[in-house]
């Protein structure tokens, strides 16, 4: 008898679609959106955040933060204007147990906060 480790065709087409299907969604929530990828995972945890924003000119950083009672990691990820790539991907591992909040805040050349997108996701035990 074989036994077959790993993802099935099947199986790898639905991931590859899941994920295709968040980014499309992410398209269309507005000048700025984040998603967490899973919403539910098991500790320690490893969570994908997809960030996508309008390309401007002015647009300068994204300040990305994942807050919860037991953890809290911040990251600045510059942009270079309308030049910047308008999607990014941010890879969490090693994640505690616990609900976690995420705010990701564009800043503009002045430095100034313009828009703030929110998600949220779980690590269970």
């Amino acid at each position: 008898m074989t036994v077959q480790r790993g993802l099935t065709t099947g199986a790898l087409v639905a991931a590859l679609a899941a994920y295709s299907a968040t980014a499309a969604d992410a398209q269309t929530d507005g000048p700025l959106s984040v998603q967490a990828s899973p919403a539910l995972s098991s500790a320690p945890g490893t969570v994908d955040l997809l960030i996508r924003l309008d390309r401007d000119d002015a647009n300068r950083a994204l300040t990305v933060e994942v807050d919860s009672p037991n953890l809290f990691r911040s990251s600045l990820i510059q942009l270079d204007g309308e030049n910047a790539a308008a999607v990014h991907w941010v890879h969490l591992t090693s994640l505690p147990a616990g609900h976690y909040e995420v705010r990701v805040t564009l800043r503009l050349r002045d430095g100034e906060p313009t828009e703030t997108a929110r998600s949220s996701f779980t690590v269970s035990q």
